[in-house]
Order: structure tokens, then C-alpha cells, then sequence
């Protein structure tokens, strides 16, 4: 991977990274202010696992490019299941702590796929907005 495309690269995990950040605090912050702290817990602690698993896909993306079929094959197997893993540590530990709601933890989750989701479904808003559609 060349030096653009890595810096390329980092600027949207940190985009990303931010966006959903703010939004889990502010939002597990507010729950926690109005006296539902487990759910606030659970969204914060679901959205740093998000946004590690992100960072560890893009991480491992050039190992499984350009190699070999079944090198490729092989490095994607222990990727996914190596952030499967990841991302079962939190509803674990809210399964096993009443303080952590595992609903939240479940939505922290996917917050990276939905702010993505989000801003691609806002572009294309603003550019059907904008061709007059």
C-alpha cells in the first residue's frame, strides 16, 4: 500500500472513528445523566469495540490483497474470526453484569456499519436534492 493510500486510509477510520465516538458519548452520556446508566454503559462500550473492529479490518485489508487465493483465503478466516471474537468480549461481560445493557452493547456494535450506512444514504440524498429528483 502506498503512502497516499495509507494516508487516505487512516483519515476516513479517524472520520469515521470520531463521528461515532461523539455520538456514543454524547448519547451514553445523556442515558447515563437521565438515570439509565446501563444502557449509556452498554452504547459506549459497544461503540469502542466498533471502532476497534474497524481499525483491525483495515488493518489486515492489504494482507488479503495481492497474495495468493489461499493465502488471501486464509488471512481473511483468522481475520474475521479474530475480530468475531473482538466484538463477542463486550456482550459477553454485559451478559455477565447487570450494570451493562447488552441491547446497547448490541447497537454500540454497529455503529461504525450504520454511521457509514448514514453518510452514504445522506450524500446521496443531498444529490438527488441537488439534480432536482
Amino acid at each position: 500500500m502506498d503512502s497516499d493510500s495509507r494516508n487516505s486510509t487512516l483519515m476516513v477510520q479517524k472520520r469515521y472513528a470520531s463521528m461515532v465516538l461523539t455520538a456514543a458519548v454524547i448519547i451514553g452520556g445523556t442515558l447515563i445523566f437521565l438515570g439509565f446508566a446501563p444502557l449509556g454503559k452498554g452504547l459506549i462500550i459497544g461503540a469502542l469495540f466498533s471502532i476497534l473492529n474497524f481499525i483491525l479490518m483495515a488493518l489486515t485489508l492489504p494482507y488479503r490483497v495481492g497474495h495468493s487465493k489461499g493465502k488471501s483465503s486464509l488471512v481473511a478466516l483468522i481475520s474475521i474470526v479474530g475480530r468475531f471474537a473482538i466484538m463477542a468480549v463486550p456482550l459477553i461481560f454485559a451478559a455477565n453484569h447487570s450494570q451493562i445493557a447488552i441491547s446497547t452493547v448490541a447497537v454500540g456494535l454497529f455503529m461504525i456499519p450504520l454511521a457509514i450506512l448514514g453518510e452514504h444514504l445522506w450524500m446521496r440524498w443531498r444529490h438527488y436534492e441537488e439534480v432536482g429528483v
